[in-house]
């Protein structure tokens, strides 16, 4: 089975692609969804996570608060630290598990949508790594736009970012996301053509 790693910086684009993806039957691993699956009450996750940060972080049905989990490690590097080191080995294992499923079922090819693909180190973990590009002016206007974010915590947001050309250096694939969306599905089909025949699917 093949795996194909999709990234991108916030507001490049990324979301819009992993769903035309879907859209034309490519299956579609999400790092937010193995984020919220290994969290949930009866994971090894679960329990690690309530030790280390009490349960002050729950909510009255025992699931973790999420953005009262944000709230703690916002500003506190350590806690985000171990609050990383707990769950990025589960989610990576949840990746594996799910590809191994798919492959199993004959899937000649999957998706890992993950933000942090590079960040975590984890481009060695796929044979494909596609990068979602905009340019920096479009990033901020989809962030004021779709987080009602003023222009200087855009600004801020996209700083925090591990730089784009980094990035990219790591892109075996670029989608260029800069222009129009007829643009980009334009180079998604060809992209998705040429893996079929790679992939004999």
């Amino acid at each position: 089975m093949k795996k194909i790693g999709l990234t991108g910086g916030i507001a490049s684009g990324k979301s819009e692609v992993s769903r035309w993806l879907q859209q034309h039957d490519v299956p579609i691993l999400d790092a937010d969804l193995a984020a919220r699956l290994v969290v949930k009450p009866g994971h090894a996750v679960y329990d690690a996570i309530v030790e280390e940060f009490g349960v002050g972080i729950l909510q009255p049905d025992q699931q973790v608060h999420r953005a009262k989990l944000a709230d703690v490690i916002f500003n506190d590097s350590a806690a985000r630290k171990k609050l990383n080191a707990i769950m990025h080995p589960a989610i990576l294992d949840w990746f594996e598990r799910e590809s191994d499923r798919l492959a199993a079922a004959g899937e000649p090819f999957v998706v890992w949508d993950i933000p942090l693909l590079i960040d975590l180190g984890w481009q060695n973990k796929v044979d494909q790594v596609w990068v979602v590009r905009a340019t920096r002016s479009q990033q901020i206007e989809r962030l004021r736009l779709r987080n009602g974010l003023s222009e200087e915590m855009a600004k801020r947001r996209l700083a925090a970012q591990l730089d784009p050309q980094l990035r990219e250096n790591f892109a075996d694939v670029i989608i260029d996301n800069s222009g129009s969306l007829l643009d980009t599905y334009q180079q998604l089909e060809r992209l998705l053509k040429n893996l079929r025949e790679e992939t004999h699917a």
